[in-house]
């Protein structure tokens, strides 16, 4: 798992200069400005409750002052590359969703957003692609691991309406497969069977990587009770974690607490 990880994280053939161009690996690579926001879909600050965190020890959370729950969110990430507007997850698309009122007042209708890339696919992260039966986002492409998708086609009633409302613009993937404006997926197993983060230029879109940073940073082996197989995640927030470190990037979650970043350098 971990050799699958950095293997699809650092030797891709070929990097993407722009959404519709390629540069061969003998060329010069550079790297391409490209702004990250992370949109906060919560109306209101998050706390996890403790208990979702059962190898997390008394001791441990008083030491960390965490007994009242841990720091939280629900995020989607809005990526501008060149001249394309990217999409990573979707929040949770309930009344109070903070995406819509967010990309209105950046200037962004749902029109603009040119593709869309899910880290997995429970309801917090593709509820806010679909209104009724209806996509949100009327022109972008959803981009999904294969092995994500495979994993959910007949349990999930959120992603049936997705696959409907967006027929002939869903495209799956497998790992290390070159995704459009240098987009690299990242096979990040564990909390779903086809959890996927994303690289793009030296920023990582982590998805459910950590759900609780100020537990989990420093205490990776710690999983919240939504990790699918535990083993997996660990093996994953571990390895993401140490790829971080080693090439000063920095990562954007999901769950992210305020400033919903982290910063290694």
């Amino acid at each position: 798992m971990k050799t699958t990880l950095f293997t699809a994280a650092l030797l891709l053939a070929t990097v993407l200069t722009g959404c519709n161009s390629k540069q061969t690996a003998s060329e010069p690579q550079t790297e391409v400005a490209v702004t990250v926001t992370p949109i906060p879909d919560n109306a209101k600050p998050r706390l996890m409750p403790r208990d979702l965190f059962p190898a997390a020890t008394d001791s441990l959370v008083a030491a960390l002052g965490l007994e009242s729950g841990v720091p939280s969110s629900v995020c989607a990430v809005l990526v501008e590359y060149q001249d394309s507007k990217l999409l990573f997850d979707s929040g949770n698309g309930i009344d109070d969703s903070r995406l819509m009122p967010t990309l209105d007042s950046l200037g962004i209708q749902p029109a603009d957003i040119d593709y869309i890339f899910l880290t997995h696919l429970h309801g917090d992260h593709i509820g806010g692609l679909v209104r009724g039966d209806s996509a949100v986002f009327t022109n972008a492409p959803i981009y999904v691991a294969a092995k994500e998708h495979d994993a959910w086609k007949e349990r999930s009633d959120n992603w049936q309406r997705v696959l409907a409302a967006y027929a002939g613009r869903v495209h799956f993937f497998a790992p290390g497969d070159t995704l459009p404006c240098s987009v690299q997926p990242i096979e990040a197993y564990g909390h779903t069977p086809g959890h996927t983060i994303y690289r793009i230029e030296r920023n990582l879109i982590v998805g459910d990587l950590m759900h609780g940073v100020a537990l989990q940073l420093g205490n990776p082996d710690v999983c919240a009770r939504y990790d699918m197989n535990a083993d997996s995640a660990i093996i994953s927030r571990k390895a993401v974690l140490d790829l971080a470190r080693r090439d000063s990037l920095t990562l954007y979650g999901m769950h992210f607490p305020e400033p919903y970043m982290l910063t290694f350098k």
